[in-house]
């Protein structure tokens, strides 16, 4: 047998890969993005999901851009996580809204989006209005909305 025989032998039998876990990840700015980063780690070990996840980052002020607003949405339609981590002093941008109604109207399966809102607590009519209306969006859809704070 030679050695191109064997290399396609080798690609036929193998397995089929493993379905991936796929989290899409939107932050408003560094911190947020680590903050958002740091959260995901702890919470693919805890799962004990280790490598089996595809992640795609985006960043949030990138969706004024209808390409990448458009790219954004069917990323977060194919995943089971889509986390948004937020500044608690800016609210819920327009283009961040569009994005999230946009997935949400498109999404394949049941989802999860998790929001982490840094915030000092001086700002909580801001904070309170980005829930309410994160709630609004997810109210009637198969997306279960969970959210944390950081400081």
């Amino acid at each position: 047998m030679d050695a191109a025989s064997m290399g396609s032998s080798k690609r036929t039998s193998s397995p089929m890969p493993s379905p991936r876990f796929e989290v899409a990840l939107a932050y408003q700015d560094l911190p947020t993005g680590l903050h958002a980063r740091q959260f995901l780690n702890h919470v693919l070990d805890h799962c004990q999901l280790g490598p089996d996840f595809e992640l795609t980052l985006w960043k949030l002020e990138m969706f004024h851009v209808p390409e990448i607003c458009e790219q954004g949405v069917i990323a977060a339609s194919h995943s089971e996580l889509v986390l948004v981590s937020l500044r608690g002093d800016i609210g819920l941008e327009a283009e961040t809204e569009y994005w999230m109604k946009q997935w949400i109207d498109r999404r394949e399966d049941e989802s999860a989006l998790a929001v982490l809102i840094d915030t000092d607590m001086q700002r909580l009519d801001s904070v309170g209005q980005t829930l309410f209306r994160l709630q609004d969006l997810t109210r009637f859809s198969q997306v279960r909305l969970f959210f944390g704070f950081l400081p």
